[in-house]
Formats: structure tokens, C-alpha cells, sequence
């Protein structure tokens, strides 16, 4: 079963690398993966933590460094419009993997991105949705993730991801 999420992962990171922009929802392999998640799940008899779409309480950092990046990807598309690769396209495959190397780089690039917002009311939204982020994270951010730590990255990513699109 873990082909079934490697593949849905695969292709996912391909669709954002050769993408313009990051809207990319592909709802077919996110369900793969969330499918593959709850089956792992069930398999080692713990409890199920899927639920549809965000998931705020969510226990797995990885889910919420998913999140995270979502969030920095649509902070950057917001201050500087289409910038072509941008940091999802740029960094996608990288914070899903080896997240304790990449994030921190990422939210110190995003505090140009907030001085570059017009209005102060947008700046602050993007901050408190960092920060309620980074709170459900804990205190420290994995430095390499498992398949099973990626799916979860790669559905807080997507269902971040549509929340903010269902908002707009």
C-alpha cells in the first residue's frame, strides 16, 4: 500500500514543480493519500485523525509544517504577485522531506513578504495564521520525515491550501 501513497506523492511534487502557480489542487491523490493514512492507521490500531477538510488540532507536526508552507506560499503570491517559481515551486520537495532545514529560512523570507503587504490588515491575518500554526507545531520541527510524515504534509498542505481558497 505505501506504492499507492510514494506514487500519490510523486505526483503531487511534479504538478508543483511544473506549475505556474500553486493552486494545483489534485483532489484524486490527496484522497490516495488521506486513504493510505487511515489504513496505516488501522493497521497499527491507533486512532483516526482525519477528518474532512482542515484539520486545526490536528497531532502531527508534520501536518501542521504542511500547513505552514501553504500559508507562506499564498503570503508570497499576496506581496509580490506572479513571481513565476515561487517558494512552494522552489521549495516544496525539500520542506516535505528535511522540514527543520527549510521552514526556518522560509518564515525568516516571510517577514519581507508581510512589509510588502498594502494594508496592515492582511499583514496581521497572515501573522496570526504563522503563529496559530507554529503554536500547534510544538517545539521542535523534524529534521527528515517518513512516507507516512510526508502524506500528512502533503494533505495539511492541500487542505490548507483549499480553506484559503474557500475563504476568497
Amino acid at each position: 500500500m505505501s506504492l499507492i501513497a510514494d506514487k500519490a506523492l510523486y505526483y503531487l511534487r511534479s504538478r508543483l514543480l511544473n506549475s505556474e502557480n500553486d493552486i494545483n489542487l489534485d483532489r484524486i491523490a490527496c484522497a490516495l493519500i488521506k486513504a493510505w493514512l487511515i489504513r496505516e492507521d488501522e493497521w497499527k490500531g491507533g486512532t483516526n485523525n482525519m477528518q474532512f477538510g482542515l484539520n486545526e488540532n490536528h497531532p502531527s507536526t508534520a501536518y501542521h509544517a504542511g500547513r505552514m508552507m501553504a500559508v507562506l506560499g499564498d503570503l508570497q503570491q499576496s506581496a509580490l504577485g506572479d513571481v513565476g517559481s515561487g517558494i512552494v515551486q522552489r521549495y516544496y520537495a525539500a520542506a516535505s522531506t528535511t522540514p527543520a532545514l527549510v521552514l526556518g529560512r522560509l518564515i525568516r523570507t516571510a517577514q519581507y513578504h508581510l512589509n510588502k503587504l498594502e494594508g496592515k490588515g492582511l499583514s496581521i491575518w497572515y501573522e496570526k495564521q504563522m503563529a496559530s500554526i507554529a503554536e500547534k507545531m510544538g517545539e521542535s520541527i523534524p529534521a527528515t520525515m517518513t512516507l507516512e510524515e510526508q502524506s500528512l504534509f502533503a494533505l495539511g498542505y492541500y487542505q490548507q491550501k483549499a480553506a484559503m481558497m474557500a475563504g476568497k
